[in-house]
């Protein structure tokens, strides 16, 4: 359980019964109401977000259809954990986070960052999230889906030479302490500056009195023996007992800022996560929370975007963009593993010292992008862009003990950076037929020196009524690139990968009723093809297996599979002071029984009281049905004899295993204050949140497949720990 108390200066609520009717950009990268737009578009508001005690980008992806996450904050050695709508992979490179357009996945690995404490939302209009691929209008990331941020416009809005100062602080469990603060200025000129920062310190539980029945964090000791780079393998001392739990503490800060005048905005980005590794990997491998010992990741970031507006003529109106993304991963990420690079001193040979393993890498992205949108009649409307992007991207450098790089086989060609010049060209098409029906049809190409040329269509038919029914068809293709790291990686990477690629049908049927509600209907079908996945090494002329085991597994384009989803969402206004939201997804994949790492069932139901116009109560459900696990996790099933042979001694399991990790039900409730003591300078809105509140016990499935086994030895020859995480 996680409780917070926070108290704030800030805007009133917005009115509710806007969202049946929000304005979107991300459809068609121009304006237009959520129910015309040719996509499936979730928005989040940020009454939404205060409402609801929202802290990060991560929690609202949990009250989203179509989200699984794998592991919490802080989340690991990658940024994130979540898969989406069944589409994954290792720090998700499949799906795209933008800040007002412009993407701020990680350079070199396409890693989603800032879900979690290293992001703001003081200053956020709305959310968009996008179902389905949107290679037609973002590009190679955009393989599942993606979200655009909207920060909030304060130019000609406010009185000039007044600022404006939105402040809040939070407090709450395990020395967690959480500033944020918004400062807004416009000059007599009409130039308008703006702030938003946040600060995250939090000690954490130390990962302790947490539920580990398969003893991973838990009543471990060393092994007997180490393998040092010094001496090969030697006897380790004897009996030294592990510490219990894991690193959980979190120190992250987030700045946004921006300037706008006129049709110009100059806006940036800086952010840091400084965090604990937490329960990526089990507590037998790693020195996970031992005093002195780091086990972190320390990740950083900085945008800078450019954006000018202007209308060539009544009926052209032009938008250009120019961009700058820089993503690194710090030398400071790393750790100490239990069964090399630790001390040892067991009085028969030298002393052996800690070694920290750590990676660093960098990727810059400079950019450049010019939209044209035609409105040739009043029924008809063009949409041409083009991009220009030069990417540097680098691939892991590898230290130990922060100072001597480790080597790397010289049969592997292994280039430290990466330059890659690539484009696009866009081409959107929409038309009216009569009141309400609207068809779009667009197509992108991508060209790339790494990936080559890639041509991506949609196409989308939709029915929009303020009242009644209404519907969307939806096609789409999508592709997404290879990363560095399965192009390279000394031990998996393969140079000669293609892109994946995605193609979507889906079928959304909407009612509304005026100032009321609406209820939803949506059914979709994935079918997935090329997917990069790690397989056996079955041809060892073209992809020789190394000294050390390199290349015995790789990445290859062998994966085909296809998913298919049914939802249903639904926002009910019963009374002006309740509303009910509540929305089901169903997952599914033809061809086997179930999608590994995902709950087939999942519901989310939130509901909304403000009483007397003063006291606003939300409470939040999450009910996560059975989650698959992958079979090579065999804590979750049952034994057999074939598998205790395989695994080479009798382990643990869950109880009654059955392949699925069990369902769980999270209930948070939040309680703000709506313009206590307001004045004309002032106002104050005490906040009361706590996360899980009926204090919940729960396991979640974790990243890894589950290839970590506790070495079975003279001192620990009774603690039989599974393989898996």
């Amino acid at each position: 359980m996680f409780t917070s108390l926070n108290v704030t200066a800030q805007d009133t609520l917005s009115n509710f019964e806007d969202l049946l009717n929000t304005e979107v950009v991300s459809g068609f990268k121009s304006k237009q109401s959520e129910s015309e737009a040719p996509a499936n578009i979730i928005v989040i508001t940020q009454s939404q977000i205060k409402n609801r005690g929202y802290r990060t980008l991560g929690e609202i992806m949990k009250d989203i259809p179509g989200f699984d996450f794998s592991n919490d904050e802080p989340s690991g050695e990658y940024p994130a954990h979540f898969l989406f709508r069944g589409i994954g992979g290792v720090g998700q490179q499949k799906y795209v986070i933008m800040i007002d357009g412009i993407p701020q996945n990680d350079i070199s690995n396409g890693w989603v960052r800032n879900i979690g404490f290293n992001f703001v939302l003081t200053d956020v209009e709305r959310i968009e999230f996008v179902s389905g691929p949107g290679s037609s209008l973002y590009g190679l990331n955009a393989y599942a889906g993606f979200v655009n941020i909207i920060t909030k416009n304060y130019a000609k809005k406010l009185a000039s030479n007044k600022i404006s100062v939105t402040a809040k602080m939070d407090y709450g469990s395990y020395n967690t302490y959480n500033p944020e603060i918004q400062a807004i200025y416009q000059t007599k000129s009409g130039l308008a500056v703006q702030v938003a920062a946040r600060y995250y310190l939090s000690e954490g539980d130390y990962g302790l009195n947490r539920l580990d029945n398969g003893n991973y964090f838990n009543n471990n000791f060393e092994p007997d023996s180490v393998l040092t780079s010094e001496y090969g393998m030697i006897a380790n001392e004897p009996n030294k007992k592990l510490n219990p739990g894991f690193n959980t503490n979190i120190n992250d800060y987030y700045v946004r800022g921006k300037l706008e005048e006129g049709r110009f905005s100059l806006s940036f980005n800086i952010w840091n996560k400084s965090e604990g590794l937490g329960s990526e990997v089990v507590g037998y491998e790693y020195f996970t929370n031992t005093n002195n010992i780091d086990y972190k990741v320390q990740h950083q970031g900085k945008s800078l975007n450019f954006k000018y507006n202007y209308n060539l003529s009544d009926k052209i109106e032009s938008t250009s963009k120019l961009y700058f993304t820089n993503t690194s991963i710090l030398p400071q990420t790393g750790f100490v593993y239990t069964y090399q690079y630790q001390s040892v001193n067991n009085g028969i040979d030298p002393a052996v010292f800690d070694k920290k393993k750590s990676y660093n890498s960098e990727g810059f992205l400079f950019g450049a992008e010019q939209q044209f949108i035609f409105n040739l009649h009043k029924k008809n409307k063009l949409f041409f862009g083009y991009e220009l992007e030069q990417k540097v991207r680098q691939y892991f450098e590898i230290h130990l003990d922060d100072t001597t790089p480790e080597s790397i086989p010289d049969s592997l060609s292994v280039l430290p950076i990466f330059f890659s010049k690539n484009g696009a060209i866009l081409l959107q098409d929409e038309h009216k037929f009569g009141k309400y029906l609207k068809a779009t049809a667009g197509v992108r190409f991508d060209f790339d020196q790494y990936y080559g040329q890639v041509f991506n269509p949609r196409i989308a038919i939709t029915r929009s009524v303020k009242s009644g029914f209404g519907f969307k068809f939806l096609f789409a293709n999508g592709f997404r690139a290879p990363t560095i790291f399965e192009l390279y990686d000394e031990w998996r990477g393969n140079k000669s990968l293609t892109s994946e690629h995605i193609s979507s049908n889906e079928f959304e049927l909407s009612y509304k009723v005026k100032n009321k509600g609406f209820i939803k209907f949506n059914m979709f079908h994935y079918k997935l093809s090329n997917l990069i996945i790690l397989t056996p090494n079955t041809d060892t002329i073209s992809m020789p297996i190394g000294p050390n085991g390199e290349g015995a597994n790789y990445y290859t384009n062998k994966g085909n599979n296809s998913i298919m989803g049914l939802g249903l969402s639904s926002t009910v206004i019963l009374l002006p002071e309740l509303k009910i939201s509540a929305n089901y997804q169903f997952l599914t994949s033809p061809q086997s029984s179930g999608i590994d790492n995902i709950a087939a069932h999942k519901i989310n139901i939130n509901i909304n009281y403000l009483l007397l116009d003063l006291v606003n109560f939300n409470l939040r459900a999450n009910w996560i049905g059975k989650t698959k696990a992958p079979v090579t996790n065999r804590y979750f099933y049952p034994k057999t004899t074939q598998s205790i042979a395989d695994v080479g001694y009798d382990y643990v399991t869950e109880n009654n295993p059955d392949g699925f990790l069990d369902p769980i039900l999270l209930l948070h409730l939040n309680i703000r204050t709506n313009d206590l003591l307001k004045s004309d300078k002032m106002s104050l809105e005490p906040h009361l949140l706590i996360k899980n509140l009926l204090d919940t016990r729960y396991i979640l499935m974790g990243r890894q497949s589950g290839d970590g086994v506790r070495p079975i030895d003279n001192i620990q020859s009774s603690i039989f720990n599974p393989i898996g995480f």
